[in-house]
């Protein structure tokens, strides 16, 4: 059996920031929240080889976490759900 595909998306940061929302979406259209670190540049830039291969990393450890059940993927509408009964 081989692996779902999965995708990620990176959330747009205010600069400066020290990490930032990443939303992982499996071939099913379930998600997976998590967030990352932005590494930075003395000067506050954000070091782009360094932060792909966090991304890089982060997938793996996704793919390895949802082989063994500990990243479960769920459709946004039962993340929605689950928010506004934590909200009451």
């Amino acid at each position: 059996m081989s692996d779902p595909i999965i995708e990620y998306t990176v959330a747009d940061h205010e600069e400066g920031e020290s990490e930032v929302e990443v939303v992982y979406t499996d071939a099913d259209g379930r998600i997976y929240k998590r967030s990352v670190n932005i590494p930075r540049f003395e000067d506050g830039t954000i070091d782009e080889e360094y932060f792909d291969e966090i991304l890089a990393s982060q997938l793996a450890g996704v793919y390895n976490k949802r082989k063994v059940g500990v990243a479960v993927f769920k459709y946004p509408e039962e993340l929605l759900a689950e928010q506004e009964a934590t909200a009451e």
